[in-house]
């Protein structure tokens, strides 16, 4: 009964304390440096269109109805 309850403490503390406080608090500190990615996976990502830059504008004269 006691390893239940410890497991139960375990489990609720790593559910409130850690994923809803640490991890986003530690993402907003971080930026733009918590999305890090591998080199060849970040040149695949740019070989097969899945950055996330804004698509190019297109200029409303070339635009079809």
């Amino acid at each position: 009964m006691v390893t239940c309850a410890a497991l139960l403490l375990a489990v609720l503390i790593d559910a409130t304390l850690v994923r809803m406080l640490l991890v986003p608090a530690t993402m907003a500190m971080l930026g733009r440096y918590a999305w890090w990615a591998p080199g060849w996976l970040r040149r695949a990502h740019y070989r097969f269109g899945l950055h996330e830059e804004a698509p190019p504008a297109v200029p409303e004269h070339t635009k079809q109805l």
